[in-house]
């Protein structure tokens, strides 16, 4: 891992976000991205229809907003690694993923949690929405979060044999950290045994003889619950899902799964893309092509 986006609405949560940016930056002496997104307003007028409305002075103030919290974080750091900053107006989704492209980011990180925070307002929306369709992973930090590193990171798995390029994306962004990864599955009762799930394990084995992880499963009554649970038994500081785990990724963003599950846990939650942009079109060992 080489570069870090981190968003901000300005918020303390945000603030909160890039201070753990920071400090991942700081273990490898990477380059950090800030980023800011204003909406483009869009208007109507009998007389010409629909247009966008862009505000020069608005963006110059973001803009000096960020310039002044770049300065800051590379003073306190010694200058120890690159800091640049964007200031962009369009579709939130889509300006995001042209910069993570265009400035080769590994990860995004995004704040969330507090009655005033864009992030928290679109909990169930932008965050998750973004997740859904990123470029690449995606680390979502909770406000109460103090995150230092990754040195524990649980990844939830349905040992379905999907895990080959979200298992490659997450050794890789942990591989500078020398990171302990628990690849965990949960047994509901709904949830039988499957005659493969060797066979799926055999696979892992194989495909990442190097990689250093262990596997678990997990008894209880829903998946968020187990997988709780055992963040909590092994002091777990990241909780990794890929995208394919897409009703997983919902119920830790939906209200209806409990507070306590989803919008007060310390835990970050880091997603992982099924198509990252920078494995598409690209045969790379351990997994097949992916398509673009």
């Amino acid at each position: 891992m080489k570069t870090i986006l981190a968003l901000t609405d300005f918020s303390a949560n945000a603030a909160n976000a890039i201070r753990n940016a920071v400090a991942l930056a700081n273990l490898i002496s990477g380059k950090l991205i800030l980023v800011h997104i204003l909406p483009l307003e869009v208007m109507t007028t009998a007389e010409s229809g629909v247009y966008t409305s862009f505000d020069p002075v608005v963006h110059e103030h973001y803009a000096t907003k960020l310039n002044d919290i770049a300065k800051e974080i590379q003073l306190e750091n010694g200058f120890r690694f690159e800091v640049e900053v964007f200031c962009e107006h369009g579709p939130f989704n889509e300006v995001v993923n042209a910069l993570v492209i265009s400035s080769k980011a590994d990860l995004v990180v995004m704040g969330y949690r507090g009655t005033n925070s864009f992030l928290d307002k679109v909990i169930g929306s932008t965050t998750a929405a973004y997740m859904r369709m990123a470029a690449c992973p995606v680390l979502a930090v909770p406000s109460a979060s103090r995150l230092w590193g990754f040195s524990k990171i649980a990844y939830a798995s349905d040992f379905t044999g999907h895990d080959q390029v979200y298992l490659q994306q997450l050794f890789r962004l942990t591989e500078p950290f020398k990171t302990q990864v628990f690849i965990i599955n949960v047994k509901t009762k709904k949830k039988a045994a499957s005659d493969a799930e060797d066979r799926i394990l055999q696979d892992m084995a194989k495909a990442f003889p190097n990689s250093r992880y262990c596997i678990t499963q997990v008894k209880a009554d829903s998946i968020p619950a187990g997988i709780m649970a055992f963040i909590s038994d092994n002091k777990v500081n990241v909780l990794a899902v890929s995208l394919h785990e897409r009703s997983l990724l919902e119920d830790f963003f939906h209200k209806s799964v409990s507070k306590e599950l989803a919008l007060e846990t310390t835990v970050p939650l880091l997603s992982l893309p099924e198509k990252p942009y920078n494995l598409r079109n690209h045969q790379t060992e351990g997994t097949e092509t992916i398509a673009g």
